[in-house]
């Protein structure tokens, strides 16, 4: 911890040279601790990218304490075996506890594909939910829960408490996606949700595929919610002030093929949240039919004062919004 600017580029960390078999490290893969400007991987095209699968009692890559930034995720393979094709699990998935300032991909060609793994592919969280370090971490560029042949390999095996990426415990302002062409993020194919926002603030989801294929056309559902919102009334940060899409099209979500709901907001502290200018169980242009088979938005549990407005919600399964002030 501390030194900064180390390179970690085109190592098998997890896995046997045939790229295949698993020779797991007991505590994860790759650990940076109060360190800044590291780069865990780099272009694709120049192969700077590392294979960290199989690790068995940890995360795949974790950044702890890393507070100052920036440290880049760019162009490695976090759970799969060498051709993307095969899961290699590592327990904890991807992981970053009280830091900040975390890129995970930052071009079109340092993407990361974050699939196979045994809980959560990316997990944004910290110790101490009262004290906001986790924040300023972007996601973008990047699959989660598909193989490279954009078939489903999805990160989780318990449907309730896994998933493809999870903000959490306080964790705030940082962001899933982008504005820019490509900058999204291929979060489908998971077992659990696609997003999971859990007493997070401020964060935002934007121009990400949401439970169907990169192009949105063709669904490869989450089991469970495209994107789920939950707060619980005095506990940390309330889940407020999320946004999900945005003002104009270089906004939009696709959150569609789900099998449970497309978008859930739920719980008392779950309020003034923003849901706008997203395809909800459509594609991109509103026409096709890739229904979430729980309903496009629900709102439940006490959840007050959130924004819905400007979206296409069609083809669902059951109502396309709901009511949960009560």
């Amino acid at each position: 911890g501390g030194a900064g600017g180390g390179l970690v580029r085109n190592n098998y960390v997890g896995l046997a040279p045939d790229g295949a078999s698993a020779r797991p490290n007991a505590l994860g893969g790759v650990y940076v601790r109060a360190s800044a400007e590291n780069e865990i991987g780099g272009s694709q095209a120049a192969g700077w990218g590392n294979l960290v699968s199989g690790n068995s009692a940890g995360a795949g890559v974790e950044f702890a304490g890393c507070t100052s930034g920036p440290n880049l995720v760019l162009g490695n393979s976090i759970g799969t075996d060498a051709a993307g094709l095969a899961a290699r699990p590592n327990q904890w998935g991807g992981r970053s506890s009280d830091s900040g300032g975390v890129e995970v991909g930052d071009s079109s060609d340092t993407g990361n594909l974050v699939s196979g793994n045994a809980s959560w592919g990316i997990r944004i969280t910290q110790s101490d939910d009262s004290l906001a370090l986790s924040r300023l971490n972007r996601v973008r560029f990047s699959v989660v829960g598909l193989a490279a042949n954009g078939s489903a390999l999805g990160n989780g095996t318990a449907a309730e408490s896994d998933g493809g990426i999870l903000i959490e415990a306080g964790a705030r302002e940082n962001q899933v996606g982008g504005t820019s062409p490509g900058e999204g993020n291929v979060i489908s194919g998971n077992v659990g949700c696609g997003v999971r926002i859990a007493r997070g603030a401020a964060n935002r989801l934007e121009g990400n595929r949401i439970g169907t294929d990169a192009a949105g056309a063709a669904a490869i559902g989450n089991s469970r919610h495209g994107v789920f919102i939950e707060g619980a009334e005095g506990v940390g940060w309330a889940a407020e002030s999320n946004v999900v899409g945005g003002g104009d099209s270089y906004y939009l979500n696709v959150i569609s093929g789900n099998a449970g709901a497309g978008i859930r907001i739920e719980g008392t502290a779950a309020r003034r949240n923003q849901i706008a200018g997203n395809a909800i169980g459509t594609d991109p242009g509103g026409t096709a039919r890739l229904p979430n088979l729980e309903g496009g938005i629900a709102i439940a549990g006490g959840a007050c004062g959130n924004l819905v407005a400007s979206n296409r919600i069609a083809f669902n399964g059951q109502s396309g919004s709901g009511d949960g002030c009560r």
